[in-house]
């Protein structure tokens, strides 16, 4: 009888924790310009843990969500590229040839484009080594006032069925905010 307790005691904590993981909330951007839903259990970094964690100023992103362990990431840069929202089809082909080319130790998953709202969004999945570490990239991206918004997700490779179809639900869930300039 304390086996059976157990199991379903268990399965309630295990339940529990599960759907609290799905919960997501939404969110607006720095810039007041593009919101989107994400893990409600996310924590955003502060400017000193970003400088910490991307430590050349060059690929340093915007803003970062973490979870509590920081082994997941979603970071956001709105780069100073200028693209409109017909150019993102052909910005997927561009970045995946870059990401092909010059040695980079990837391997694509997928790629392709989310039409939301009447607005392209491009994404790019790919399994990169870091150290001696397999990392899942789920890059999506999208034109805000012609100018490119980069989404990246990372997490250990071990990890990409549980988080994969909720990034894209994530990228899907994007709303720009035209009302604010």
């Amino acid at each position: 009888m304390k086996k059976i307790i157990s199991l379903v005691i268990a399965a309630c904590l295990g339940s529990l924790f599960g759907f609290s993981q799905n919960a997501l909330k939404k969110i607006i951007l720095p810039g007041n310009k593009i919101e989107l839903l994400v893990p409600k259990d996310f924590l955003e970094m502060t400017p000193d843990m970003i400088a910490v964690k991307y430590p050349q100023a060059s690929g340093k992103p915007d803003w970062v969500l973490t979870d509590a362990t920081g082994k997941l990431t979603l970071n956001y840069s709105l780069k100073s590229a200028e693209i409109d929202d017909n150019g993102i089809p052909g910005y997927t082909d561009q970045l995946l040839s870059a990401l092909k080319a010059g040695g980079n130790n990837i391997t694509p998953v997928d790629d392709g484009i989310f039409l939301q709202d009447g607005k392209n969004i491009g994404y790019i999945k790919f399994i990169s080594q870091k150290e001696d570490k397999k990392i899942f990239n789920f890059l999506f991206y999208l034109s805000v006032e012609n100018r490119l918004a980069l989404f990246e997700f990372t997490c250990i490779k071990k990890w990409r069925k549980k988080w994969e179809n909720k990034v894209e639900e994530m990228a899907n869930s994007i709303k720009l905010k035209t009302e604010l300039k």
